[in-house]
Order: C-alpha cells, then structure tokens, then sequence
C-alpha cells in the first residue's frame, strides 16, 4: 500500500477516467504531476462547474500568430497554470516551442514541487518525477533561514 501523504487525488487510467478499483487514490508528486497534466489538457470553457477554468488551447495558443499570441504569451499562459497548481513551488527550467504548420506546442520544463522535483516532456502528457528529500530539507532551511533573518522567535 502507498505511503499517504499530504496531498492526494483520485489516480486517473490511461484514458483520463477515474480509477474505481484498486488502488484509486495517488499522493505527493505523483498527484501534482497528473494535476498539472489534468490542469493542462482542460480547454477553456469545458469544465461545466467553472467555465473560466482551463487552457486556452484554440483561442490563444494554438490559433494564428499574431502581435499578442507570440511565443513568449504563449509560454506565459502555460507557466502561469503550471505555477498556479496547488504543490508548485516555481519552475527551475523553461524551454518551448510552437510549429505554426503543424500546430504543435512542446515544452521541456523542470518544476520545484512541494515533494522534489517533476520534469515536463515535449508533449505535456508524459511526466517524469524524481523524488528527492533533499529537496524538501533544502526549502525547509530556506524558511528556517527567513524565519531567523527576520527576527522571529515563536513559531
């Protein structure tokens, strides 16, 4: 059985469909990197509780280029909804590029989370996460250090 950790999901199949047998829940990194994935793959407009949830995939990134729908507005879209993932600490590492021919958006991205580090493929759909506790001792000597550097005492 998986350790239980602080943050956790419903584990999705190969499909995108909830898991409903065995083990159904998934913890930690795992959880934020299929977040993240989830997060992504969600068009603007799709989600019937929040239609202001979601990437604007046909509107502003996969649409004709234009003085306001460059590259950099494009990666801008997809940082901000990667950062804004609940466990996303920052993005260490951004590399992107868009073919207008074939309307192909890939990203290389390594992101700082909460329980180590999640690199991001070309594609968005295929993660990869390495679990590293000193990751975790690294941002909590961070605090530790912010914590003293202010002067506060109680905790």
């Amino acid at each position: 059985m998986a350790e239980v950790g602080q943050y956790r999901t419903r584990k999705l199949d190969e499909n995108g469909d909830p898991v409903i047998s065995g083990q159904v829940w998934i913890y930690d990194i795992e959880a934020i990197a299929q977040t993240i994935n989830t997060r992504l793959n969600l068009f603007s407009g799709e989600f019937w509780r929040d239609v202001t949830e979601g990437t604007p995939w046909i509107g502003r990134i996969l649409g004709k280029n234009n003085s306001t729908n460059t590259l950099q507005s494009k990666s801008t879209i997809l940082k901000n909804i990667i950062r804004n993932t609940q466990g996303v600490i920052s993005i260490l590492e951004w590399s992107s590029d868009f073919s207008y021919t074939d309307r192909k958006f890939s990203v290389n991205a390594t992101v700082l989370t909460e329980y180590g580090v999640l690199g991001i493929n070309e594609d968005l759909n295929e993660k990869e996460y390495v679990e590293d506790e000193s990751v975790q001792n690294l941002l909590i000597a961070v605090q530790n250090y912010t914590i003293a550097a202010n002067g506060y005492t109680e905790f």
